[in-house]
């Protein structure tokens, strides 16, 4: 009898593994990774939440929850997946500092460098502003980009040897993410 109950629990916790794989490769990677687009601070609150409903019903199927009785910060954290909002600060920090450290593309980069300076008390981070004289609204990358860049708690600019890709996935997924 203890046999049988061990064999069928490692079998649904296969079938629940399976599933977030089958999730992630499948929904996940055409919600967030061929579109990027969609999570850019930029996109109206109507959108973001029909990307979170999908983001959190295809994992309550995962965990087999269809009533909706465990809540979202739950389901983070059951599934170790990042939340859309979360994703969105990653993949912005991830572009703004990759613009600067390489430098390209080579207009954004430069109209970039002119509306910014450097810390005075953080030498490792940068302060941009907007320096356009029409204020064409609150949702110009100058302004999203500072937000997104005084989240990040690492040293990443100016530094003498600068942070591969590698190393930045790994320090902005610690830096926004707890899992």
């Amino acid at each position: 009898m203890l046999i049988i109950i061990v064999i069928e629990k490692s079998v649904i916790n296969r079938f629940r593994i399976e599933t977030m794989r089958i999730i992630t490769s499948q929904i996940f990677s055409i919600l967030y990774y061929s579109a990027p687009v969609w999570l850019t601070t930029e996109l109206s609150r109507q959108n973001f939440n029909r990307i979170e409903s999908i983001h959190y019903n295809t994992l309550r199927i995962a965990i087999k929850d269809r009533r909706k009785r465990v809540s979202r910060e739950v389901i983070n954290k059951i599934t170790s997946r990042m939340p859309p909002r979360t994703w969105m600060k990653y993949i912005s920090s991830s572009t703004a500092i990759k613009i600067i450290r390489d430098a390209a593309p080579t207009s954004l980069y430069q109209n970039l460098m002119k509306n910014s300076y450097q810390e005075r008390r953080k030498q490792s981070s940068m302060y941009t502003f907007d320096a356009s004289h029409n204020k064409h609204g609150k949702k110009g990358y100058h302004n999203w980009i500072n937000l997104m860049l005084k989240q990040i708690r690492f040293p990443w600019y100016n530094l003498t040897t600068p942070l591969t890709n590698d190393r930045l996935r790994i320090l902005l997924k610690k830096n926004f993410y707890y899992y």
